[in-house]
């Protein structure tokens, strides 16, 4: 197969499942690892194999190449005076509420965030679901992603789906529901890395025509929301 249709034939399994789930059919299962965990089942230990934890490791790393790329960027040798002023923009260019100049990307689920931010349509092709990104300068600040799941017909089914799908690329996360806003369904977790670096994130989820579209609003590696996510939260919609 090529690489599109490996994808196709991917999500049709994917999309199989969700409706077998929904239909009840025999065989189809959601398991809550967390709760098995608790009822005392204990996952398999597996022999150390030093090459599966290379391919993790790099697995891993190309799941970060996303959030790299702009801070690869600014070390670039060319890097022009405005590429460089961009760095000072979140702190210089406030309003009196000590919030940056923002933009807005309208969609399914629309948000404000800050101008200087990097857009990127699908930052990591071994992850299609993540259609696109907007990163913080050097990525310290923490990041903005947008989930497409089709075929998963609510946002539990489909945080479940995201959950499996990061486990694959060596990202465990947590998460727990955390009310509503404005409609949506919403989230709060971490994710954690092969590094052992923790993201805190909220995501708010919404029923879309054909599956299930989500905004996760991330920190930075190792720390906590700032008023700058507070801000970006309290405007999705």
């Amino acid at each position: 197969m090529t690489a599109d249709q490996a994808l196709q034939a991917g999500m049709k399994e994917a999309n199989d499942f969700f409706t077998a789930i929904q239909k009840g059919l025999p065989g189809y299962y959601l398991l809550d690892l967390e709760e098995l965990s608790d009822e005392g089942y204990k996952e398999m230990e597996l022999k150390d194999d030093p090459y599966l934890r290379q391919k993790v490791d790099q697995l891993a790393q190309s799941f970060q190449a996303g959030y790299n790329t702009n801070q690869q960027q600014q070390q670039q040798p060319q890097q022009n005076d405005d590429e460089q002023t961009a760095d000072n923009t979140t702190n210089n260019n406030t309003n009196n509420n000590n919030t940056p100049t923002m933009a807005t990307h309208s969609g399914n689920i629309s948000f404000s965030y800050p101008a200087n931010w990097t857009q990127k349509n699908r930052p990591v092709p071994q992850l299609p679901i993540l259609t696109t990104t907007f990163t913080s300068p050097g990525a310290t600040h923490g990041a903005i992603e947008i989930y497409q799941v089709p075929g998963a017909t609510n946002p539990a089914q489909a945080m479940n789906y995201i959950q499996q799908t990061l486990l694959r690329l060596g990202v465990q996360v947590r998460y727990a529901p955390d009310g509503s806003q404005n409609g949506l369904t919403r989230f709060t977790g971490n994710s954690v890395g092969a590094r052992g670096i923790v993201y805190h994130w909220e995501g708010f989820m919404k029923s879309v025509n054909g599956g299930v579209e989500g905004v996760v609003v991330g920190a930075g590696p190792n720390k906590a929301f700032t008023t700058v996510h507070q801000a970006i939260m309290n405007t999705i919609n």
